[in-house]
């Protein structure tokens, strides 16, 4: 599997942060998820605090990611966390 630089986000930044000037790459991100046609239609992560550590805006994240039509997986809890209605 090939996966385009361009679609790799990275942050150093802690999870607990939710401000775009400090995580600039899920900013990138959601720039993608809103973006269309999309780059990618799965967004694969180690864990899901990679993604946030506070529930309320993570959450909040991952609505709008999955809202998008993107699939949502953790590959070391081997999860699907594609939200259904």
């Amino acid at each position: 599997m090939h996966v385009e630089e361009t679609c790799i986000f990275r942050d150093g930044a802690s999870g607990a942060e939710f401000d775009a000037h400090r995580r600039p790459g899920l900013a990138q991100l959601l720039n993608a998820v809103r973006a269309q046609p999309h780059r990618f239609d799965v967004l694969l992560m180690m864990e899901g605090s990679r993604l946030g550590r506070e529930a309320i805006e993570t959450l909040d994240v991952l609505e709008r990611i999955v809202a998008s039509g993107m699939r949502v997986f953790h590959y070391l809890d081997d999860r699907d966390c594609t939200l259904t209605e």
